[in-house]
């Protein structure tokens, strides 16, 4: 098994190193949820020791394509959108990333549909 998200340590033009999924370094936010909210998707996740910050990606299609729609320090591990349109389905990933933003892994993916109350 590799990491869901791995960086790519290039030491030629055709090798490239994979770590294990065993690796303690592939460890990643696995608890991603979506709340939906009327125009917000609230997302929480529990926060990792050794995560600097988390960047935050969207995407309308299961699977990615993922955006980055910005990023969070907090240590609550919760992130607010507050871009989404009503009745449409978003999926969203966290990948956790070090002081210099080298994102180190992908979490699971969430997803939440936005409705009027």
């Amino acid at each position: 098994a590799m990491c869901l998200w791995q960086r790519v340590v290039a030491v030629d033009a055709t090798t490239v190193t994979v770590k294990s999924a065993t690796d303690p370094s592939c460890a990643c936010v696995g608890n991603l949820a979506a709340r939906p909210k009327s125009g917000k998707i609230q997302l929480t996740w529990t926060a990792r020791t050794g995560a600097d910050h988390y960047n935050v990606y969207r995407g309308t299609v299961s699977g990615g394509p993922y955006a980055r729609l910005g990023s969070t320090v907090s240590s609550y591990a919760t992130y607010l959108d507050t871009t989404v349109v009503n009745a449409t389905t978003y999926y969203y990933v966290v990948r956790e990333a070090d002081r210099i933003d080298r994102e180190l892994c992908q979490s699971n993916q969430a997803s939440a549909r936005p409705t009027t109350r």
